[in-house]
């Protein structure tokens, strides 16, 4: 739940974690034909949520932002290239 997420907790950590994996997913070539329902903008929004998450700390994070960001963000963007 939204209230128990925040720096400190698993999930947090762990969502951290899906964000540093779905960044270097983008970054593949071999991922690349499937990657063509992810905007331009998503794909630096990606970005720069991975590197606040793994650079700068999680001090920086807005937790009401990332939280929409990988409960909701995220997985839309991941049902495109299966076709969902």
């Amino acid at each position: 739940m939204r209230e128990d997420f925040h720096d400190g907790k698993e999930t947090h950590d762990v969502a951290c974690m899906v964000i540093i994996r779905l960044a270097a997913l983008l970054e593949r070539p071999e991922f690349e034909p499937r990657m063509e329902a992810v905007t331009q903008q998503e794909r630096l929004a990606i970005r720069t949520t991975r590197n606040i998450a793994a650079r700068t700390g999680y001090r920086s994070m807005n937790d009401d932002l990332f939280w929409l960001a990988v409960t909701q963000r995220a997985p839309a963007i991941l049902d495109r290239p299966r076709g969902r």
